[in-house]
């Protein structure tokens, strides 16, 4: 079969996000290629935990071919070559790879050994309920959600990202009991063999993988997102990529009570006068036991201050509008409200902020952000 390289070393990169990086089992660290008589490759990998399908075009000898290959090798020869057409042929259990004036022999495994793949269609048996969303609009949600995901995993429903169906919207939710946020977008149901609400608790790390393969752009997309007792599937025809994952056993909290109903104070402010403030502020804050920093609202203005007894103090002050009582204040952990404004500034140029008392759960939202909230609980200095 024959392929151009630039579409190869992409279904290698899309797939190698599934690879098992350190396994015991050899045959996890590899690809699984099957090459059809209509012309399409199709490259999958799998740790057992995730698996990733990619296709793409590639001109056919006429005989469909399933082979096996080693991924980090495969992926690092293909990445060194110049933008040319890739010729592969298998004999037995060895793949010959050519382009241009480069050639290299790769060692196939058994296909016989690689792990079944299971990936559901939405006229599965199995499929209790499937969506497709825009993936776009997907994408932006997903990746502001997943800024308040647990980075240590204990194994609980809150080590995943709650996916909610209900009335024509997609409700994602993630917490790691410091911060909460949520987002909801339009959805259209596909199939359903489920009571409502249909939910699912899917793994961090499979809507980080997501995130990586499919990138947001300007072409209309859709994704399809089926859901079965033990697993999740995303696809999308148009970006050539199907991922399934296992589902995160377990109940997940209720987490709506955390929302506050209203705030005593709200500020709005432009988004990287925020953010500027907030990383002049963390250069003193880092260095403490808690990083933290203070937001002062009074007359008009927000002071960002911080105070270290070892490296010393920052103050700015912004000028914002200010809705309800005009003097309130509280503490904030500072890697966190950065994290925040790192990725939302993508998104939004001014951010409202909902501050209460200093006890009391600080509010986030994006101006021209519909449907997104985010939450962050304040430090007791």
């Amino acid at each position: 079969m024959k392929v151009l390289q630039e579409n190869l070393i992409h279904v290698l990169s899309v797939a190698g996000e599934a690879v098992a990086g350190n396994s015991s089992l050899p045959i996890l660290s590899s690809y699984l290629l099957s090459a059809d008589s209509d012309g399409t490759l199709q490259v999958t990998a799998t740790n057992l935990d995730m698996t990733i399908t990619t296709w793409t075009t590639a001109a056919s000898n006429g005989s469909p071919a399933r082979f096996v290959l080693p991924a980090r090798q495969t992926q690092q020869w293909v990445a060194s070559l110049p933008p040319d057409v890739v010729t592969l042929e298998v004999d037995g259990n060895q793949a010959t790879a050519q382009c241009a004036a480069s050639k290299a022999t790769l060692k196939c495994m058994p296909v016989d050994d690689y792990p079944p793949i299971q990936h559901p269609t939405p006229d599965s048996e199995e499929v209790l309920w499937g969506i497709t969303v825009d993936l776009n609009v997907f994408l932006k949600y997903a990746g502001l959600v997943t800024i308040a995901a647990p980075r240590e995993l204990t194994g609980r429903p809150l080590d995943g990202i709650l996916f909610t169906y209900q009335d024509g919207r997609l409700k994602l939710a993630a917490s790691d009991g410091y911060r909460l946020s949520v987002a909801s977008m339009k959805a259209d149901l596909l199939t359903n063999k489920a009571e409502p609400p249909q939910q699912a608790v899917v793994p961090v790390a499979a809507v980080e993988k997501l995130l990586h393969i499919a990138k947001p752009d300007d072409n209309p997309s859709q994704i399809t997102i089926l859901c079965t007792p033990n697993h999740v599937s995303f696809a999308s025809l148009d970006r050539n990529f199907q991922m399934t994952a296992g589902r995160v056993n377990g109940k997940y909290p209720e987490y709506e009570r955390v929302i506050p109903d209203s705030s005593q104070t709200t500020v709005l402010l432009p988004m990287q006068e925020l953010f500027i403030a907030c990383r002049r502020a963390d250069i003193f804050a880092r260095d403490t036991e808690t990083p933290g920093v203070t937001l002062t609202v009074e007359n008009e203005h927000l002071t960002i201050s911080n105070v270290s007894a070892v490296t010393g103090k920052s103050k700015s002050n912004l000028q914002v509008s200010v809705d309800g009582e005009p003097t309130n204040h509280v503490t904030l952990n500072s890697q966190f409200l950065l994290k925040l404004l790192s990725a939302a500034k993508r998104h939004a140029a001014s951010i409202k902020i909902g501050i209460s008392d200093a006890t009391s759960p600080v509010t986030f939202s994006l101006l021209g952000v519909d449907n997104f909230i985010h939450i962050i609980m304040p430090l007791n200095l």
